[in-house]
């Protein structure tokens, strides 16, 4: 009986333990929290697996130099830092806009 329990507790350590470990890649969905550099500051950024397609966000970086905000552009190429408007996602189409 106790081998029984011992092989069955085994069994599904090992299987929680292999789609843990299989949906590692996916886990990360947000840019938030992630580090940035230099604080107190805002930028644009892309690529991020598994976030936004490939296309751009803007964040802002705290001041303990990690994410603390993000806007998704929908767009790729095409998130601009502004220093009268701050950050901006241009609209599908419109200037700076690449598909």
């Amino acid at each position: 009986m106790i081998f029984t329990s011992l092989t069955t507790i085994t069994i599904s350590v090992a299987a929680i333990a292999s789609v843990a470990i299989a949906s590692d890649s996916h886990l990360k969905t947000s840019p938030m929290g992630l580090p940035c550099h230099p604080p107190n500051t805002t930028a644009c950024s892309r690529g991020l697996p598994g976030f936004n397609n490939d296309n751009d966000f803007a964040y802002s970086c705290g001041p303990d130099g990690t994410i603390t905000s993000y806007e998704a552009c929908a767009c790729a190429y095409c998130c601009i830092v502004q220093q009268q408007d701050g950050i901006v996602c241009p609209n599908p189409g419109g200037p700076g806009w690449q598909p």
